[in-house]
């Protein structure tokens, strides 16, 4: 019999060195969960819509119970214009607004026979914003300064 050119006393050494090389006893540290695609970011129209939608909500309850153009500050028109100032393509702000805008014009105009020419002035800035370039609006403000001139002394 051959004996091996390793002592016997050297196995254990190069036993423990395999051991604390491999690891030991210890278990595999885990590894890290394979990372998650990220969520493409949303734009600025998805994390705004919900104001819109509640804008357009709170417009349909005011037109509901006919606040089309008053109390300033809340009512339906108002609401469109903030909707529409927000995502200027809604489509349920713009089809609202249609529906408001003639029932504006005639509470302007209702406003200017009875002399309150402070709630004309309010309606007709608000339909402006609504549409600036409309023929109704423009009638309603050359009305207001032809009342205007007038009652100068």
């Amino acid at each position: 019999m051959t004996r091996s050119s390793t002592p016997r006393s050297a196995v254990p050494l190069l036993f423990a060195l395999l051991l604390v090389g491999c690891g030991g006893s210890e278990p595999p540290a885990p590894q890290p969960a394979a990372p998650q695609p990220a969520r493409p970011p949303i734009s600025q129209a998805e994390a705004l819509a919900p104001e819109v939608a509640r804008l357009v909500a709170e417009g349909n309850a005011a037109f509901a119970a006919s606040r089309f153009v008053a109390p300033p500050g809340d009512n339906a028109l108002e609401r469109y214009i903030a909707a529409l100032q927000i995502d200027p393509g809604h489509v349920g702000a713009k089809e609202a607004l249609v529906e408001v805008f003639p029932l504006g014009v005639a509470a302007a105009e209702q406003a200017l026979a009875a002399g309150d020419r402070t709630e004309a002035a309010r309606i007709i800035a608000l339909l402006q914003r609504a549409s600036p370039d409309s023929i109704p609006v423009r009638a309603l403000q050359d009305r207001m300064a032809g009342r205007a001139v007038g009652a100068a002394p």
